[in-house]
């Protein structure tokens, strides 16, 4: 076994003196390969500078997006909070049907409104109430 890896070591070192041999008749790279190298290594640095750059706009898109969903998200956390079997039947509150309501919170602007859902099919006050809301935000 060890005579197996001194002659793999030696074929080694064999391959390497003749890539030098090689290297110093023919030298390293003609100016032309140099310059070849050099454009190929450009294109690719700027395809990937590209994908790059273009990632970070849809990136900013996508976070507003996200933050106006998580606005939404409270406020009807908010409203689910302010019902209440009274100002629900008398419809009254920020629960109220058929106002179109308006919050601003920060750069967001949250508009919403409720309305009754078939409300002929249920008893005076017990209709179910669909919620209608936009959120809008800066570009």
């Amino acid at each position: 076994m060890f005579v197996d890896i001194v002659r793999l070591s030696g074929a080694v070192t064999v391959g390497i003196k003749d890539m030098l041999k090689i290297l110093k008749e023919k030298g390293f790279a003609s100016v032309l390969e140099v310059i070849v190298t050099a454009v190929i290594f450009m294109l690719a640095a700027f395809g990937i500078m590209t994908t790059v750059s273009m990632l970070r706009p849809h990136n900013l898109e996508v976070s507003r997006e996200i933050e106006a969903s998580y606005h939404a998200k409270n406020m009807m956390d908010y409203l689910r909070g302010q019902v209440d079997a009274t100002a629900w039947e008398a419809n009254t509150g920020p629960l109220a049907t058929g106002i179109t309501r308006s919050n601003a919170i920060g750069d967001y602007t949250i508009n919403w409104s409720l309305t009754d859902v078939n409300p002929a099919d249920y008893p005076a006050g017990l209709a179910p109430r669909k919620l209608s809301m936009n959120v809008y935000y800066p570009d």
